[in-house]
């Protein structure tokens, strides 16, 4: 029997919404997010999830800002005492997200949960309408939309805080709670007395380097200088921070990986190393 094609899907995200409960939790959480968001995009809707995606759409009001700590990780960006969302528009824009720019236009908030349900209802009433629509909110005002979604035979995950309203839950597909897609999408752990807490790159060696090896295959061949950006974003460990995976060098890591290094311009490249 033949594999049967994967869901068409579309993943929205009110990102002030989002951003603002993982800072709430936790600030380094928050930064891998905002910083990193080619990693959870993969975990949420990557290939894995027999998920292709028409559209990613990040709905951010570029002048919205957040505390942050003298010593916390925003402060090696220069964001202290405050990170503006603006500063994220890049690194959404690099993960193939088109950011919808939603300024505050009264005092009370923007206009970023009216663009989204527009958003969505364009899309499934479009000639090629999602089989799955991924909501990224813990906004109570989209309850209508979730109503429209089920009559029109659209399936919906929620990505949302754990105390979503029960009215939401109940009207959704699925539910992602933030602190599940913390734990696998970054590997962090919910902690009773400390929050959440990151994770030590050092005990992810053996995965960590099999999944550095995968990254290499999909890529086929890869710019060396580019090998250290690629962890970082889809695994979010920085290979000098973890001493290269603990091999000690990138040489050791490369062989590690079983990848091999092809002399070129710019450091060469790798790829993974035939076996046998």
């Amino acid at each position: 029997m033949s594999e049967a094609p994967p869901a068409r899907a579309c993943l929205y995200l009110d990102f002030d919404n989002v951003f603002s409960l993982l800072h709430q939790q936790d600030e380094a959480l928050s930064h891998a997010f905002a910083t990193t968001p080619l990693r959870w995009r993969d975990w949420l809707c990557g290939p894995r999830t027999r998920r292709r995606m028409l559209a990613l759409r990040c709905y951010m009001n570029p002048g919205g800002w957040v505390e942050t700590r003298p010593d916390g990780p925003f402060a090696e960006m220069g964001q202290h005492p405050r990170v503006y969302f603006s500063r994220f528009r890049g690194a959404f824009t690099e993960a193939g997200f088109e950011v919808v720019d939603c300024p505050r236009l009264t005092r009370g908030k923007n206009a970023a949960d009216v663009r989204m349900v527009i958003d969505v209802l364009d899309a499934i009433a479009g000639e090629v309408p999602p089989d799955d629509v991924i909501l990224a909110t813990s906004d109570s005002d989209f309850l209508p939309l979730l109503h429209r979604l089920r009559a029109r035979d659209r399936r919906c995950l929620l990505l949302a805080h754990p105390a979503l309203a029960s009215a939401m839950r109940e009207s959704a597909d699925q539910v992602i709670a933030l602190d599940e897609f913390a734990a696998g999408a970054f590997g962090w752990r919910e902690n009773k007395d400390k929050g959440f807490v990151q994770p030590d790159p050092m005990a992810e060696d053996p995965t960590s380097i099999a999944r550095l090896r995968e990254m290499v295959a999909r890529s086929g061949r890869l710019h060396l200088p580019a090998l250290g950006k690629l962890a970082t974003e889809r695994l979010g460990i920085s290979l000098r921070d973890s001493d290269y995976f603990g091999t000690g060098s990138l040489e050791a890591l490369v062989l590690a990986a079983g990848l091999r290094r092809i002399p070129g311009e710019g450091g060469g490249w790798v790829e993974v190393a035939e076996e046998g």
